[in-house]
């Protein structure tokens, strides 16, 4: 978990605590839980969690007890004791809404997205929602998006847009949501209103303003957003880094030397701040300087972004993974190639496996994941736009995933896959004579395939 969205959750965790820690000691639990409570918030978290052990040998069946002490554990990062502790209080009490919130927001920080929203499946109406306290609510929107339901994380941010209109938080974490799904406009809209309701401190929604921009080919307006970012928040080197890479982008390649300069204590979190600087240095004709930064890239990362990448497909871990796949041992994979990405975390490939991996498992989220990070390190793979073509059309999305296999067909035209998965955008999204005429170079490419055919006779039923 990066350290923004751990302080975030600190901070709500905190404010899940406050009504206990002000209430007064009415019966002989009251006086474990204020104290418990108490030590949360001053950080003495092992004590807290000693504590509501203790009290957890004089009442075994009092679920309270476990779900502080899951409260606790999460605040700790001790996620699967967490976990373990909440269950046991969902399962004392299951009728207990916040215990199903903390209990899903938990597993699915430890990646089990199916459970969590399993967990949450009494929150799918909102009457159920309506009576949670507004920390209850964030918490829930969080959860849902940890676990790739962007549309339930929506839903929930509007109940909370309606409670707290003037809150620039939920048109922030809204248009972040859009973001992700590739609606750049709605994004840009909810952006430019919470910037609207707090123009400082608001460096996050600059920042994701800048992104937006960029995303939209508006490379001037990203810089001036980022300038912003970086000006409310001058230590974040992912602001400095996505700075100094619009800079480079514009041509100002000295002013991009000099934010990426400021971003290089971040490198170990953020490799490609050498790689755009050892870019920019090039551009600026200091070659001796662009070698230095750029092996110093390859050294960090194990790997280049382009010649390096057939060295990648060599290196132990990813080949144990691709073993795995031939024998058919998928969760194995999934192992090996999360390893590799340990040792390197710029390996492309090994992000190309797991993007595919999940993009057929249908998680779309964790595929989300590998396939933003691909974009970043070869935004010109026609693999890599193949598979984000894939992931938008499974995300329904299909203005985006048309964008993006259009680009494919460009250079690979002789594709049968991506001629049939054109035909299925097309259909989509209404243009059957053009869905006829990619199911039909998919069949010529490709005849042994069926399926191809049966696409092209069910899209000539539709033509006029």
């Amino acid at each position: 978990m990066n350290a923004a969205r751990k302080t975030c959750l600190f901070f709500i965790l905190i404010g899940l605590m406050l009504p206990a820690l002000g209430q007064q000691p009415t019966a002989e639990t009251a006086d474990w839980l204020v104290k418990g409570n108490l030590l949360i918030a001053e950080g003495r978290l092992e004590e807290a969690v000693k504590l509501f052990r203790e009290q957890r040998q004089i009442e075994p069946l009092n679920p309270e007890v476990y779900f502080y002490s899951g409260m606790a554990l999460a605040q700790m990062d001790q996620l699967r004791q967490a976990a373990a502790d909440l269950m046991e209080a969902v399962r004392l009490d299951p009728q207990h809404p916040h215990y199903k919130i903390l209990y899903a927001n938990v597993i699915t920080r430890l990646g089990n997205e199916e459970a969590g929203l399993e967990a949450l499946g009494f929150f799918r109406n909102d009457s159920n929602v309506e009576p949670l306290a507004s920390t209850w609510v964030w918490l829930l929107s969080d959860t849902y998006n940890r676990a790739g339901d962007n549309d339930s994380s929506l839903r929930i941010l509007e109940i909370l847009a309606k409670r707290h209109p003037e809150n620039f938080l939920v048109d922030l974490n809204r248009g972040q949501i859009y973001w992700v799904q590739g609606d750049y406009e709605k994004a840009q809209a909810l952006i430019e209103s919470s910037i609207r309701k707090n123009p400082k401190p608001n460096p996050a929604a600059y920042f994701y303003k800048g992104k937006t921009l960029q995303q939209l080919g508006e490379t001037q307006g990203a810089k001036e957003a980022y300038l912003e970012a970086v000006a409310q928040d001058p230590k974040n080197f992912e602001y400095l880094w996505k700075l100094g890479a619009a800079c480079l982008a514009l041509g100002e390649n000295e002013e991009a030397i000099q934010y990426l300069e400021k971003a290089k204590p971040g490198v170990d979190e953020f490799p490609e701040i050498n790689y755009v600087l050892g870019r920019a240095y090039q551009a600026a004709g200091d070659r001796a300087k662009a070698r230095a930064t750029l092996k110093d890239f390859q050294s960090t990362t194990k790997s280049g972004r382009t010649q390096e990448y057939k060295e990648i497909r060599g290196a132990e871990t990813v080949g144990k993974g691709e073993d795995a796949l031939d024998k058919g041992d998928v969760q194995e994979a999934i192992v090996q190639f999360e390893r590799a990405l340990q040792e390197d975390p710029d390996s492309w490939l090994a992000h190309a496996y797991l993007a595919e991996i999940f993009l057929a498992q249908g998680s779309l989220y964790k595929s989300y994941e590998h396939l933003e990070r691909m974009e970043e390190i070869d935004p010109e793979s026609a693999s890599g736009q193949y598979l984000m073509a894939r992931y938008w059309y499974q995300r329904r999305n299909y203005l985006q995933a048309r964008i993006y296999a259009e680009k494919v067909r460009e250079v690979r035209p002789s594709n049968s896959g991506l001629r049939n998965l054109l035909g299925n955008i097309y259909l989509a999204m209404g243009n059957i004579p053009e869905a006829v005429q990619e199911y039909s170079a998919a069949i010529e490419i490709d005849p042994d395939r069926p399926e191809f055919q049966r696409n092209l006779e069910a899209a000539k039923r539709r033509l006029p």
